[in-house]
């Protein structure tokens, strides 16, 4: 399992990623086990992701802070990240990095609907910082050398092995010309659907 930051790295998690990544596609190469990847953009209402630190930051504190307003995530909610691992399991053929195509959104929007559920009572304290270190402005969920090897159905895209010999099973595959997947262009979160899944964490977690 890894994550949009093993796409062209800046950190050491992204980087320790990108190198796992690399090593399971490798291990296609010796024994029968079929190994593949699933990447990852940020998992709604997980524990430590985004929303529920926002909402305990405006509960408990009355403040929050982000590094941009123009910070843009990809984001998956989580019965969509577990499917992707399970349709993973069952289509790939080795050497695939399977990914969602997933929607995305922006720090300051995500704040910006938070603070109009009226969580608090009073005024919410928003705190700009910069980025810190190794912190992108725009993610990426596909390499600039992968897009050659780029195919999608419906609902994933799948990046084909760079060794030879690859057959995929997927019914409705197709290959696809794609010049770059980034947050800051792909499709966005509507306000009314993060006020459901900020909805969805509150009440998962115990945060209301």
């Amino acid at each position: 399992i890894s994550t949009d930051k093993a796409v062209n790295p800046t950190s050491m998690m992204g980087a320790s990623k990108y190198v796992a990544e690399k090593l399971v596609i490798d291990g296609n190469a010796t024994g029968e086990t079929k190994c593949a990847c699933v990447r990852f953009g940020n998992v709604l209402g997980s524990r430590g992701s985004v929303i529920p630190s926002m909402v305990k930051g405006v509960k408990d504190r009355g403040s929050i802070w982000i590094s941009d307003r123009d910070v843009t995530r990809f984001a998956m909610p989580i019965p969509e990240a577990a499917k992707l691992v399970i349709d993973a399991v069952e289509l790939c053929a080795g050497g695939e990095i399977f990914v969602l195509k997933m929607k995305a959104f922006a720090l300051g929007q995500l704040v910006d609907v938070l603070l109009g559920m009226n969580l608090a009572p009073g005024d919410v304290r928003v705190d700009v910082r910069g980025l810190v270190r190794a912190e992108k402005m725009h993610e990426d969920l596909v390499t600039s050398d992968e897009f050659a090897r780029l195919h999608e159905t419906d609902e994933l895209y799948v990046v084909a092995p760079p060794f030879p010999g690859w057959q995929s099973t997927i019914a409705g595959l197709t290959e696809v010309e794609l010049e770059e997947y980034n947050s800051s262009h792909a499709e966005r979160f509507s306000d009314d659907e993060l006020r459901g899944h900020i909805g969805e964490c509150i009440i998962a977690l115990g945060l209301d």
